[in-house]
């Protein structure tokens, strides 16, 4: 849409890709919480194993549905070709992990300081593209069209591809 010009095909693109996120998003944590649910009797988790990993877990599913409808502007980021932007932006959220990590460590925070980081990392980065994308390419965060069924079924099958692809 970029190539051609299309201005109202990306905030198309936009509006349905937040959606196809957002239920993603949900998904995600729904069947999180499930295998949490199921999980432990599966593989006899101890009951302290169990809740070593419940806060770090339920922190990593919380953000991670947070930030699934929100990586559309990653993804709009790296349509526009911003790439200069893309690569400092991959640095830092490197760093930005391993220096929570190596904090937290250091200060005894166990199973939380990998969660964190990962949980940072992460928010660092769809809060940076949408911060980007408001200042490249405003139009795009507003005037969005109603999603359309048709939109939201190419993204889902291309996603679906995507991840089962080779």
């Amino acid at each position: 849409a970029d190539g051609r010009g299309d201005r109202n095909g990306m905030r198309a693109l936009v509006v349905n890709g937040l959606l196809v996120g957002l239920a993603c998003g949900i998904g995600y944590a729904l069947l999180a919480t499930a295998l949490w649910a199921a999980l432990p009797s599966v593989f006899t988790l101890a009951e302290a194993d169990r809740q070593a990993l419940r806060g770090p877990l339920a922190l990593l599913v919380l953000v991670t549905m947070v930030v699934y409808p929100l990586r559309v502007f990653s993804a709009v980021i790296t349509g526009l070709q911003d790439v200069a932007f893309n690569g400092v932006l991959t640095v830092t959220q490197n760093l930005v992990a391993i220096a929570v990590t190596v904090l937290l460590l250091v200060n005894g925070y166990g199973l939380f300081a990998p969660a964190c980081a990962a949980a940072a990392s992460s928010l660092l980065t769809v809060v940076a593209a949408l911060v980007r994308t408001s200042r490249i390419a405003p139009d795009l965060l507003r005037g969005w069209p109603r999603p359309s069924r048709d939109r939201l079924r190419s993204l889902l099958s291309n996603g679906v591809g995507v991840w089962f692809g080779p």
